[in-house]
């Protein structure tokens, strides 16, 4: 299967002209742009909050390591000396 050519691309108008008439190709064409603007708006809100996530994450491994230190430091302060 090759590329589209001139003939094809211009059946494949005729047939949506056909079918769907003038009046309602325009209307068409908004929906679409709009549901690809919708599509591509989301994809970049993804972006950002995964972006946000990982700025987050290293905080919370910081909180994480500080808290296992700090429980570390208190039990080896209670231990008796058995020496």
């Amino acid at each position: 299967m090759g590329k589209l050519g001139y003939q094809e691309i211009v059946l494949i108008a005729l047939v949506i002209l056909i079918m769907f008439g003038g009046r309602k190709i325009p209307e068409f064409m908004r929906g679409l742009g709009k549901g690809i603007r919708e599509f591509n708006d989301a994809k970049n809100n993804d972006k950002k909050e995964i972006e946000k996530d990982k700025d987050w994450s290293f905080f919370i491994k910081i909180g994480i390591y500080y808290c296992i230190l700090k429980t570390f430091d208190t039990n080896v302060a209670k231990m008796p000396n058995n020496t």
